[in-house]
């Protein structure tokens, strides 16, 4: 089993791995969004941390009564959170589930879901990381 706050997932089928270019978060675009504002962009990351598992539940509830709409609707929402804040893989993710459950494969839409704990273990990782990292510079 893997665990995300709150719940736990079954061990993910091999699947397609994440893509090998998305980052699992891109700190320049993240300061570009937030032109250079530090304070705005660990708000955004605050903010992103603490709504993504919530819509994920709804997403699983969505996919779980077959509601295709609603699981496109809360995927779109969960893709366009994922790229306000840079957060390029769980945004690729986000993009597959919506794609798929547009198109009614929701196994599909399942078998994204399961990657979601470990790329969110990616972001989150990372997103310490930046804390013990140097300052700019190297000073």
């Amino acid at each position: 089993m893997i665990s995300r706050p709150g719940k736990s997932f079954p061990r993910p089928a091999p699947t397609e791995p994440a893509s090998e270019s998305a980052a699992p978060l891109d700190l320049a675009d993240l300061m570009e969004r937030c032109l250079g504002h530090l304070e705005l962009a660990e708000r955004l990351l605050k903010s992103f941390e603490s709504r993504f598992w919530p819509e994920v539940l709804q997403l699983e509830e969505a996919l779980a009564a077959e509601d295709r709409e609603q699981v496109s609707q809360v995927a779109h929402r969960l893709k366009g959170a994922s790229a306000n804040v840079s957060a390029c893989a769980l945004g690729q993710i986000m993009s597959l589930i919506e794609q798929a459950s547009r198109c009614g494969r929701l196994h599909e839409v399942a078998q994204q879901l399961q990657r979601l704990p470990r790329e969110w273990d990616n972001f989150t990782r990372f997103r310490a990381s930046l804390s013990q990292a140097p300052p700019a510079g190297g000073q």
